[in-house]
């Protein structure tokens, strides 16, 4: 049987708390005897799925593919990671060999884009800065 693996990007909104594998098994997480052996003293997290299915993720394996994002603040820094990264991807290819090789149009769309994606990033630094210094602002209001 031939068959391609095909690259998959995936964004799920789960619930989770820090807990060693046999624990997790213990609060539901359907997960073998042979994974809590392994997993003996290492860290983890009981992870709930929307559909109520729980499981448990190594420390390292669930932080590389989630960040809290339970209030107002944490979306936004998320928001203003994920785009630093690509604008610092796009600044990094803007500076290559490889610009070169689109066309005019194409250079300069790239460049109206980057500069939007500047802006947009100091929006929401403001917006970060102005959440966290605001006294009397209820993040839960706006959830």
């Amino acid at each position: 049987m031939n068959f391609e693996l095909r690259t998959y990007t995936g964004t799920k909104t789960i619930k989770a708390t820090p807990m060693g594998a046999s624990d997790a098994k213990h609060y539901g997480a359907q997960i073998t005897e042979e994974t809590i052996k392994k997993n003996i003293g290492n860290p983890g997290y009981l992870v709930e799925y929307p559909d109520g299915y729980r499981s448990w993720s190594p420390k390292k394996a669930f932080e590389d593919a989630y960040r809290l994002s339970e209030t107002y603040i944490d979306r936004l820094r998320i928001e203003h990671e994920d785009l630093k990264a690509r604008y610092l991807k796009g600044q990094e290819f803007m500076y290559s060999e490889k610009f070169n090789i689109l066309s005019i149009d194409e250079q300069m769309a790239l460049s109206v884009q980057m500069g939007v994606m500047r802006k947009y990033l100091a929006v929401l630094a403001s917006r970060i800065k102005y959440a966290e210094e605001s006294k009397d602002f209820k993040i839960s209001d706006y959830e």
